[in-house]
């Protein structure tokens, strides 16, 4: 059975695991080059993972379009973990935290894989 837990990247440690699985997913899985994945907005975004009890198994980051919209990027899930929603579940978790700090405020997602299972969360 799983433990799945949401975490803000808090550290440099955090946000290098975070790199790793986007490199992974992205530079190795799908051949997209380095130098666009990490494109120097990393430091402008919130960056989010997902433990399964201490391993970091997915990743995304969040940037500001506009004034109220937010944009979830990046969003990779370990393959051995894909297909236990485990990207609903931190797209669910990330959209929660920010409505918990601004009810108004909207979300923009790209992603060339569909989520079926998202949900709207609701002020805490």
């Amino acid at each position: 059975m799983h433990n799945f837990m949401f975490k803000k990247v808090s550290s440099k440690e955090e946000m290098e695991k975070s790199y790793a699985i986007r490199k992974k997913v992205f530079c190795e899985e799908q051949k997209i080059s380095q130098e666009i994945e990490f494109d120097n907005l990393d430091h402008i975004c919130s960056h989010f993972l997902i433990f399964d009890d201490k391993k970091v198994i997915a990743t995304a980051r969040v940037r500001q379009k506009e004034e109220n919209i937010l944009k979830i990027e990046r969003v990779a899930v370990l393959f051995e973990f894909r297909r236990l929603k485990v990207g609903s579940t931190l797209i669910n978790n990330i959209i929660q935290y920010f409505i918990n700090l601004n009810d108004s405020i909207s979300f923009v997602l790209h992603s060339p894989v569909s989520y079926t299972h998202l949900t709207l969360p609701t002020k805490a």
